[in-house]
């Protein structure tokens, strides 16, 4: 009967302890060096605001290196000015190519400054992420 015991604990354990999605390192890596061109040399660190129909692998792996929101998350009260928020629009990686799409400050606070977009693709190139010609815009 202990021997019963100890194994359904041992499942029990295993099992929430795989209930955990592990970033997929490849994404981790494509987001410390996204992040560092997205953001600039910025001092405050951004939230990013992510829908949940972006890639789950690349969701997770943005998460692992900045504060990650679904776009209902998002407080009414940080829908002003300089509100350190980044929307994500489209993250993927396909190969050895990846695009990450956004707009940096995207809530509209009047009409002449509703947040820059950005558009950045990368080339993955002797172990690294290499940033190719990146577009920029206002709304």
């Amino acid at each position: 009967m202990k021997v019963a015991i100890a194994i359904c604990l041992c499942l029990l354990i295993g099992a929430c302890a795989g209930s955990h999605i592990r970033p997929d390192p490849n994404y981790v890596a494509f987001m410390h060096t996204a992040v560092l061109y997205i953001e600039g040399r910025r001092t405050s660190e951004f939230t990013y605001v992510v829908p949940t129909s972006i890639d789950p692998r690349a969701r997770e792996a943005l998460a692992s290196v900045r504060k990650v929101v679904t776009p209902s998350e998002v407080p009414a009260s940080s829908k002003v000015p300089f509100s350190n928020y980044i929307e994500i629009n489209k993250l993927q990686i396909v190969g050895d190519t990846a695009l990450v799409e956004g707009t940096i400050d995207p809530y509209e606070h009047n009409g002449l400054n509703c947040g820059q977009g950005f558009s950045y693709p990368f080339k993955y190139v002797n172990g690294a992420w290499l940033q190719q010609t990146s577009h920029w815009h206002m709304c």
